[in-house]
């Protein structure tokens, strides 16, 4: 039996060829349950009595022959579970029949000799054991290199214990290692059939044939029958059952993730899973700031800056799988944007303060500095809202406010009117006096003319109405006041005012004409001709004329 060990290696050898040449094809096999499997086959026996040591047939042949002659029936339950698609843990209660093991054998004390066994009359006293049945207990992890394959080759290995010796006052039991080669052929998705061929390597020597080697006289145990274990081999099929379905365990493919984002900007995430994930599947998001989300698709705004480790988690009923991603998270950069832009008053005059104001939009990145150009060239400018300034001439003025800062600037602009308050006072203008009679302008009329046209000259806006008048005593007194208006208001046109801001107005006698209170010929103070300032237009009077 010393062959037997490089016997078995042949037979493994001989397996790993058949395995090699399996088909493949892309299927999950079930993970995470319990299974039963049922097989059942023959078994081979190697040992004292296995008849391949010529001393006892008669015919010696090869000592490897244990392992392909004298089969014998066996069957199996295997009750196990499965950790992964490639991982098993399998427990087996068998029970076989071993050809052999009732063979006449020589008695270990010498009382028989090797040819008195050979007579078939001290058969019955010669044998060993009355049964060639034995049963075992097998514990075996099986590995599948191969566990997507429709059909994957397998190992197992693990260890046997065997209980020998059918008097059950006297029954040895033998323990020892457990190997073997299979390959599992998936029927279905919880079913699936098997071949494998399994050895062992039982100890003590006695423990499954009674027999010890070179306990024996006679040369029984001659020719090289000297191994210190017997060889136990199944060959079988069955079936295998898991109580789940196979299933894909879910994997995070890719993540899609903003490598740079602004405070209080939205960022949109994404995680993809492969396709084939046994569902249900869910995806959960740790955003790194204590917030979470969920979905295959999110999005999630950071308040402060900094750097956050994101980590996006999915996970099915069987197992869950995580990936993550970094997010700088940066200052925002933010314009500012400047609105509501107003002067007041939007009217002064020269040397009055007049402020401008406007609103710079609250988000804008700090710091945001401030100008204000008054459009006036005097080389003042504003640095904050409220802003103040004054004009010294009159005129129209575009003020010009600018907001920046780092990422930008934005300007707006208002108008202010800087008046001569001058115009706005004038409510009447000089009166010129007549000689009796007469309707010319005299020297002293002219002058008091000529003060009036400074006034109309600064004064564009301000028309005039004049009304001229004769005394009690003056005759064609309509004609003369008309005569007396005409020539105030050539006086004007001669000196450039335009003649539509003048109106002349013949009124005849002064109702408060008085000849009795004037020396002279009449009354001297009733022939006059008023200039009144009035409204361009309508010629309304803005005030009285002054004497």
């Amino acid at each position: 039996m010393t062959s037997r060990l490089s016997s078995s290696l042949l037979l493994g050898c001989t397996a790993l060829l058949l395995l090699a040449s399996s088909a493949q094809a892309q299927v999950v096999r079930p993970s995470n349950t319990l299974y039963l499997a049922l097989k059942g086959g023959v078994v081979t026996y190697g040992g004292e009595l296995d008849r391949t040591n010529g001393v006892i047939t008669g015919d010696r042949i090869d000592n490897r022959a244990w392992a392909t002659r004298d089969f014998g029936p066996g069957f199996g339950l295997e009750v196990g579970y499965q950790f992964t698609e490639s991982l098993a843990l399998g427990v087996t209660g068998q029970y076989a029949a071993y050809k052999n093991l009732n063979e006449a054998y020589p008695a270990p004390n010498g009382t028989r000799s090797a040819a008195d066994c050979r007579l078939p009359e001290n058969e019955d006293a010669c044998r060993i054991n009355e049964s060639e049945s034995l049963p075992s207990l097998i514990a075996a992890l099986r590995y599948s290199p191969f566990p997507s394959s429709r059909i994957s080759p397998y190992t197992n290995i693990g260890g046997q214990v065997t209980f020998g010796n059918d008097d059950p006052t006297q029954r040895d039991v033998g323990f020892g290692p457990y190997a073997g080669l299979g390959i599992d052929f998936m029927l279905g998705q919880q079913l699936s059939a098997f071949v494998e061929g399994n050895v062992s390597f039982i100890f003590d020597d006695a423990a499954v044939d009674g027999v010890d080697p070179g306990s024996v006289t006679g040369g029984i145990g001659e020719g090289g029958d000297d191994a210190d274990y017997d060889n136990l081999g199944f060959y079988n099929i069955g079936l295998r059952y898991a109580f789940k379905a196979p299933y894909t365990p879910v994997m995070i493919e890719g993540l899609q993730c903003p490598a740079e984002l602004t405070a209080g900007e939205s960022g949109s995430f994404m995680a993809m899973t492969n396709m084939d994930a046994t569902p249900p599947v869910s995806l959960s998001w740790d955003w790194g700031d204590g917030a979470t989300g969920a979905g295959m698709s999110a999005s999630h705004t950071y308040r402060t800056p900094g750097t956050y480790t994101v980590s996006a988690t999915a996970v099915g009923d069987y197992n869950e799988d995580m990936d993550t991603c970094v997010v700088t998270v940066v200052e925002p950069q933010i314009a500012p944007v400047l609105t509501a832009c107003r002067i007041s008053p939007s009217t002064a005059g020269p040397g009055d303060t007049v402020t401008l104001n406007g609103t710079v939009n609250s988000d804008a990145s700090q710091p945001v500095t401030i100008s204000v150009q008054w459009g006036d060239g005097d080389g003042d400018s504003g640095t904050r809202f409220p802003s103040s300034h004054s004009y010294s001439e009159p005129g129209t003025y575009t003020v010009t406010a600018t907001a920046r800062n780092a990422y930008g600037s934005d300007s707006c602009t208002a108008t202010v009117t800087i008046a001569d308050t001058y115009c706005a006072d004038v409510s009447e203008l000089n009166s010129v006096y007549f000689d009796f009679g007469s309707a010319a302008l005299t020297a002293d009329a002219r002058e008091r003319l000529d003060e009036n046209l400074d006034v109309l000259r600064r004064c564009p806006d301000i028309c005039v109405l004049v009304r001229a008048y004769t005394d009690d005593r003056e005759t064609e007194q309509i004609r003369l006041s008309q005569a007396r208006a005409n020539a105030i208001r050539d006086y004007y046109v001669a000196n450039g005012i335009a003649m539509d801001r003048v109106r002349a107005e013949g009124l005849g006698e002064d109702p408060n004409a008085d000849s009795k209170e004037d020396p002279g010929p009449g009354d001297s103070r009733a022939r006059r001709g008023d200039s009144i300032p009035a409204t361009c237009g309508t010629f309304t009077p803005r005030g009285t004329s002054r004497r």
